[in-house]
């Protein structure tokens, strides 16, 4: 007898949320974002959050999260379907300006690779712009101007999951306003000897994010497939408004990348 049991369908859910924050610095929302650990204190339906490793470079972290899916909650405050997962997590940010040869280096390698990847394209517009900005620090003339806007970049796949065929998402933060403005008091933050609180403050009450965070699921169960053609959009709304608030909460601290995420 021949077996007819149904093929399982995958489904792919994605969904890209923008928006602008105001009063907001790139560099400390995306400190925000690898604050791994402190999620489960304001993020919506996460119940764990931990890094369980990091790389030795800090650029690449192993993380666990444990999170309910909305709509198909109880009248309680738990939900009925929750999934713990890990992913693996690639962070870029820009270099300082004294470390513009070094970025560089890095675009020509990634120039021989065809291979390079969204992560390798944040790291060579950055390189380009701290170039730039370098010879123009120095008093060099230089006809070259920055191609791109300074981005921050955090990307996430998820490595161990039961309900989810796959999960990635990935954050980039520009700043929103006149590029040679946000450029100069990005790398007064990044690079220049100042104070730190003051340059903190400033920027935070004068800097606005520019937000684009994307989400792609793929899954094979048909219940929470349902579920997220519902839910999805409202979901990344809301991960992103909480994201906004705790920027608001926590103070900006220029000088420090959370490297180690303690």
């Amino acid at each position: 007898k021949s077996d007819n049991k149904p093929a399982t369908t995958t489904k792919t859910h994605q969904h890209t949320h923008q928006s602008i924050l105001h009063n907001i610095h790139p560099q400390h929302l995306y400190q925000i974002i690898n604050n791994v650990d402190e999620y489960s204190h304001f993020l919506p339906l996460c119940h764990e959050s931990k890094v369980l490793q990091v790389s030795d470079c800090g650029t690449m972290y192993d993380a666990v999260l444990r999170v309910g899916l909305p709509g198909l909650s109880s009248s309680s405050s738990s939900s009925l379907l929750e999934e713990r997962y890990v992913s693996r997590v690639r962070r870029t940010a820009p270099p300082p300006p004294n470390a513009f040869i070094a970025a560089a280096a890095v675009e020509d390698d990634n120039d021989d690779d065809d291979g390079g990847g969204s992560n390798n394209d944040a790291a060579k517009n950055n390189a380009d712009t701290a170039a730039a900005h370098d010879n123009n620090h120095h008093g060099e003339s230089s006809s070259v101007a920055p191609k791109k806007p300074i981005m921050w970049t955090v990307e996430a796949k998820s490595i161990q999951s039961q309900m989810f065929d796959s999960l990635k998402s990935r954050w980039q933060l520009t700043f929103f306003g006149k590029p040679n403005n946000n450029y100069n008091r990005s790398h007064n933050i990044i690079g220049n000897p100042i104070s730190a609180s003051h340059a903190g403050q400033k920027s935070s009450a004068s800097s606005s994010c520019h937000v684009n965070f994307e989400v792609v699921m793929q899954v094979s169960n048909p219940l929470i497939s349902l579920t997220l053609d519902r839910v999805l959009k409202d979901v990344a709304r809301k991960q992103v408004e909480a994201f906004e608030r705790r920027c608001h909460e926590i103070p900006f601290s220029p000088h420090h990348d959370r490297r180690d995420n303690e």
